[in-house]
């Protein structure tokens, strides 16, 4: 995931655009496997660390519906890609974790990890 969040953020804007959407489309899926989308997510998370995803169209939306998969791996992924995304985006993202930590309670864990 490092060596391939690494490649996008050097490509051109044109690139990084429909390479994101094409992750986001692999978690979207339902025919895409659950390792597909951890690496997805993962991958999005390592883009997210540096470069603003927030106009990018439902990044959010999908990270935050991939903590509502059943495989473990996923949600771990979606943890991570949601910790990552906010880190170039605090004031879009911090007030929406905390509001999760404080409803979801079952997702706690996660969105703290």
């Amino acid at each position: 995931a490092q060596c391939v969040g690494a490649l996008v953020k050097i490509a051109g804007p044109a690139e990084i655009g429909k390479t994101i959407q094409t992750f986001l489309d692999s978690i979207l899926s339902p025919e895409s496997l659950p390792h597909a989308k951890q690496l997805s997510l993962l991958i999005l998370g390592e883009i997210g660390k540096e470069r603003d995803l927030g106009q990018h169209v439902d990044v959010q939306g999908v990270i935050f519906g991939a903590f509502e998969s059943t495989f473990d791996s996923v949600c771990e992924a979606a943890s991570f890609a949601l910790g990552n995304v906010s880190l170039a985006n605090l004031q879009k993202y911090l007030p929406l974790v905390l509001q999760m930590i404080s409803t979801k309670e079952h997702e706690r864990y996660l969105l703290l990890s």
